[in-house]
């Protein structure tokens, strides 16, 4: 959705950032790997082997614009939501993100506010198909 905002540096670090939300609550939904596979398309690379191993200290200086922190934190919400359960894990790992990317907490507020309105239009728009799973319309193979 907004992964397209990003430089190439931005594309790749970001898709690691995105495994390891993913894996932040120790599994890897469903619903998560297909979004995972939608970003890789939409970014034009693929998510790096044992993306989960690097440093996330390396990879932050290369957001290096607002454009780009708010993109990343909203994919990653959504994200995070995806799969109907936003861990503790998953809320800690955006906290510290939006720490080190400087975001006020009622900014983060209005950031969470919009991906869980996406989470519930994704939801709501399974019952057109009759799906059990809302990442089937964001994420579809």
């Amino acid at each position: 959705m907004f992964i397209d905002y990003l430089t190439e540096k931005q594309r790749s670090a970001f898709l690691i950032l995105a495994k390891q939300l993913s894996l932040s609550d120790s599994e890897l939904a469903p619903e998560e790997e297909r979004l995972l596979k939608l970003m890789e398309r939409e970014a034009g690379m693929q998510i790096p082997d044992a993306a989960e191993s690097y440093d996330i200290t390396t990879l932050l200086p290369a957001f290096d614009s607002s454009k780009s922190k708010i993109a990343t934190i909203l994919e990653l919400m959504l994200l995070g939501y995806i799969d109907g359960e936003y861990s503790a894990e998953e809320n800690h790992f955006i906290h510290d993100l939006a720490d080190v990317f400087g975001m006020a907490e009622d900014e983060l507020d209005q950031y969470a506010h919009w991906a869980l309105k996406q989470y519930e239009v994704l939801h709501e728009g399974r019952e057109f198909w009759g799906e059990m799973n809302s990442s089937y319309l964001y994420a579809r193979p």
